[in-house]
């Protein structure tokens, strides 16, 4: 039978927590797994997979919005200047409306589902959680040439208007390597699970279907 599982990273602190998580649950299986990620999830995909103890343990990697390449100059300030915010608030009241636009295109965010799931979420996770994640995967090293070189496949999967990870960036890494399938969703940003949940999950089976 199918076994699913997921990385609780609302448990880390730091990205030794995030790493170790997930390699316990890499670990939990005996046979070959389908590591699927998201965002910074897939930073941590990434160096877990680059993990020489992890060669013969990952059947296929699956990244939504996230780019191989690390965060742009611009990017990296913008968080830093969040994270200030964050380290002088006392809660999640500190996300804008300027940084959801981050996320989502202008006729994405003014759907109120849409950005009030994000608002939620944070709140559920709370401040000092998003401070860690923040801190401890920012700023990123660029990844793309060790990723080129892995034999295994993947599957990067971008969105048509996303700021963060940005879909001609990842297709170019796309082209460079020989594993890897680049699809677009089209009309949307970076919260793709949200916006395109249909689309991402059936480009997700259809991944997970070929590599089996």
């Amino acid at each position: 039978m199918e076994q699913r599982d997921y990385s609780p990273l609302q448990w880390a602190n730091s990205l030794e927590d995030m790493l170790a998580l997930t390699q316990d649950r890499v670990d939990s299986y005996d046979e070959q797994v389908h590591l699927v990620s998201f965002s910074m999830g897939g930073y941590i995909a990434a160096l877990l997979a680059l993990h020489p103890k992890n060669q013969n343990k990952i059947k296929s990697l699956s990244f939504v919005c996230y780019d191989p390449n690390g965060l742009s100059k611009e990017e990296t300030l913008r968080r830093k200047n969040v994270l200030n915010s964050l380290k002088r608030a006392k809660n999640t009241n500190a996300l804008s409306q300027a940084s959801l636009s981050q996320y989502f295109t202008t006729q994405e965010v003014q759907e109120a589902q849409y950005p009030q799931t994000v608002l939620a979420m944070a709140s559920d996770l709370g401040i000092g959680v998003m401070r860690a994640h923040m801190a401890s995967t920012t700023p990123r090293e660029d990844l793309s040439s060790q990723l080129s070189q892995l034999s295994t496949p993947q599957l990067w999967i971008a969105a048509q208007y996303d700021k963060i990870a940005k879909a001609d960036a990842i297709k170019e890494h796309c082209l460079r390597s020989p594993s890897a399938t680049f699809e677009l969703l089209p009309n949307t940003a970076h919260m793709t699970p949200l916006t395109s949940a249909k689309d991402l999950a059936s480009l997700l089976t259809a991944q997970l279907t070929n590599c089996n």
